[in-house]
């Protein structure tokens, strides 16, 4: 088993990611935000230690319909185990844990014969505050 090495860049990234949780986050935003505090860092570091948590299984990555960009984000312990909601306007998670979704799953296993990688799956719309922000009541 390797050893996780803590380094001061790591530790930046990681203190940028804890403190949110519940976004989507790019490497050029921690990238831009760890340098506006004027610490010495540089965004390939950024995405090694990125790609470096998202293996060790610390981080979802995914990808957007609107853009290339990889996003990434906190795995919950629970997260294989329900969907995902993601606000294409502000980027916010919503981890969706309501029966409802089990009866879905259900139906497209026994009906379809599909089932649905929960842990992977993500679904795109607009969340309650930017539905009032954007007036899509």
């Amino acid at each position: 088993m390797k050893k996780s090495y803590h380094t001061k860049n790591k530790d930046l990234i990681m203190d940028y990611l804890d403190l949110h949780k519940e976004e989507r986050i790019s490497a050029s935003s921690i990238y831009e935000a760890i340098k506006e505090k004027n610490a010495s860092i540089n965004l390939a570091t950024v995405y090694r230690n990125l790609d470096k948590l998202h293996n060790e299984g610390i981080l979802r990555k995914f990808k957007t319909a609107e853009d290339d960009c990889s996003y990434y984000q906190y795995v919950h312990q629970n997260c294989r185990y329900h969907l995902h909601l993601q606000c294409t306007h502000c980027g916010k998670i919503i981890h969706l844990e309501c029966d409802f979704m089990d009866t879905i799953m259900n139906h497209l296993l026994k009906d379809h014969g599909f089932a649905l990688d929960c842990e992977n799956s993500t679904l795109s719309g607009l969340c309650e505050e930017c539905r009032k922000e954007l007036k899509y009541v």
